[in-house]
């Protein structure tokens, strides 16, 4: 059964793009004309976009500066003000409001003009800029704006997952215009949400998590790796659907014992800590964990699954990254010995987005 939009909704939408057309935006003197945090009162731009018009598409989740100009807290900070992010605007309020009216403008005069989705280079970004294409040209996407949820559903349709936002975006539209041409765009997105959830971030680490258990049990028998490892950039696998449905990324036990076997089967957190000796060679016991959660091996070029990623830690180690309340401060630790390493093999990531993989916001950006 389709779904379709709500008549107030529908309503809100056309009065919110025929309000704010480019020249309206680029003309705006009011920051609160743009900012969330005013209450719900001040309809702005950032509030119809993530909270009047939410049945259109949710980008709820992040904080507040994904906006790039918000009122109200921020970390530590109890006070509510005008804040810019320190990233782009070095937290300049005023120079973050006419760099953004402008970007904004400029963002959706491109995107009417396209045929078809094509990402845009924009200083307005994420989900907050997939969700401002859409809706100012509804025919190019689905208003599904986060890349995580596109690949789980070309998962659950039996697709391969696609390495950008652009190319899942264009396969899923492909396959309604096959399977479901008499469903809108949104439509289709509704559909998909009825039919299989969304992706769910603790789901998919719980079955990562024991997948990174079954690599332990496989590794912990086995003899060193014979030969040397060398840094170089590794293809990455193609994830493999389970029984339940889900898709997880295959493990190679072989980068897991070079991983052990550079490490000296010591904790490299500390290489004092106590390992028992393993039956099968008397070599002290350490476990393998991937510093970036393999769960996340969408988001990057080459494979994570490689030694530069994989850990040698001992057991109480690595259960406090897991449980502990000093997590932030071990991972930490582990990215200041590896991040040169995980360069050469051409994985790209900084400390904040780690943290984030591991639900650890770190205040700031």
């Amino acid at each position: 059964m389709s779904e379709t939009i709500d008549p107030s909704i529908k309503r809100l939408w056309n009065d919110f793009v025929n309000k704010y057309t480019p020249e309206y935006i680029e003309s705006m003197s009011d920051k609160d004309d743009y900012v969330l945090g005013r209450g719900p009162s001040n309809k702005s731009f950032c509030y119809l976009v993530e909270v009047g018009l939410r049945s259109i598409g949710e980008i709820r989740g992040s904080n507040a500066s994904k906006f790039g100009l918000w009122f109200g807290l921020f970390g530590k900070d109890k006070k509510k003000k005008y804040r810019a992010t320190k990233k782009h605007f070095n937290e300049d309020v005023e120079r973050a409001f006419e760099e953004i009216k402008i970007a904004l403008s400029k963002l959706i005069r491109e995107t009417k003009a396209l045929s078809e989705y094509e990402e845009i280079d924009s200083l307005i970004s994420g989900t907050f800029k997939h969700k401002i294409m859409y809706l100012y040209n509804p025919r190019i996407m689905l208003p599904i704006f986060s890349d995580k949820d596109l690949r789980y559903f070309e998962g659950r349709l039996g697709l391969s997952p696609s390495a950008s936002f652009q190319a899942s975006q264009r396969k899923l539209l492909n396959y309604k215009t096959t399977f479901r041409p008499n469903m809108s765009n949104y439509e289709f997105m509704r559909y998909l949400y009825r039919q299989y959830g969304g992706y769910d971030k603790n789901d998919v680490m719980d079955i990562n998590d024991e997948r990174d258990y079954l690599l332990n049990v496989a590794v912990t028998g086995e003899t060193d790796p014979t030969g040397e490892y060398e840094t170089h950039l590794v293809d990455k696998e193609k994830p493999v659907k389970i029984g339940s449905g889900a898709l997880v990324y295959p493990r190679n036990p072989k980068m897991a014992l070079y991983a052990l076997k550079l490490a000296g089967h010591k904790c490299e957190l500390d290489s004092s800590h106590y390992c028992f000796p393993r039956k099968k060679d008397g070599k002290p016991y350490t476990e393998v964990h991937h510093l970036i959660p393999m769960c996340n091996q969408g988001d990057f070029e080459y494979s994570i699954d490689v030694p530069e990623n994989i850990v040698s830690l001992c057991s109480s180690c690595h259960n406090e990254i897991h449980y502990g309340k000093r997590a932030d401060v071990l991972i930490k630790k582990l990215f200041e010995k590896r991040k040169e390493k995980l360069a050469q093999a051409g994985i790209k990531i900084t400390i904040d987005k780690l943290l984030r993989y591991y639900h650890i916001d770190k205040d700031g950006e």
